[in-house]
């Protein structure tokens, strides 16, 4: 086989699949945070929360399409001698000049089946308690809830007295 046709790993590959996929598995977490959590859906986000995540998303969206053609642009000059920057869409068909984005669908398989379901648990657990109290998880909501139910059972008491 050709040493142009293989899909090569390199450091960068590695670094975008560790420290990218934390990143995007963050970014995913906050957006939830964002829109479906109790102390924002109770706050200013309530109603606001949602048309900010799709902002966000919206802009997220452009901009990677934009990294991909400046990208592609880029690899393609690399490749022309001429300095003729026109995209040949032709030439697109090879396994070289589509390695950045398999080494982005590699980072998405990463994200969604071992940094989100890791993140998820470690956040959703309670385990970031203590260095962050906004995301306390199950153990935070559930104290909230006896906290919640001791008020109004006291409220109960003084309604009847």
């Amino acid at each position: 086989m050709e040493e142009s046709k293989r899909f090569v790993v390199t450091y960068e590959a590695v670094v975008l699949w560790t420290v990218g996929g934390l990143l995007h598995s963050l970014a995913d977490l906050g957006m939830w945070h964002v829109t479906a959590c109790a102390c924002c859906v109770g706050s200013c986000f309530a109603k606001a929360g949602p048309y900010f995540a799709v902002c966000i998303s919206a802009i997220l969206c452009a901009l990677s399409t934009f990294a991909i053609f400046w990208r592609v642009e880029y690899e393609m000059q690399q490749g022309d001698d001429d300095g003729e920057s026109e995209i040949d869409w032709v030439q697109w068909r090879t396994v070289e000049s589509l390695q950045f984005l398999v080494s982005y669908f590699v980072e998405l398989a990463t994200v969604y089946f071992f940094h989100f379901p890791m993140m998820a648990t470690i956040f959703f657990s309670g385990a970031v308690w203590g260095c962050l109290p906004c995301i306390g998880g199950r153990p935070k909501e559930i104290k909230r809830q006896h906290e919640e139910a001791k008020r109004n059972l006291e409220a109960q008491k003084a309604d009847l007295a």
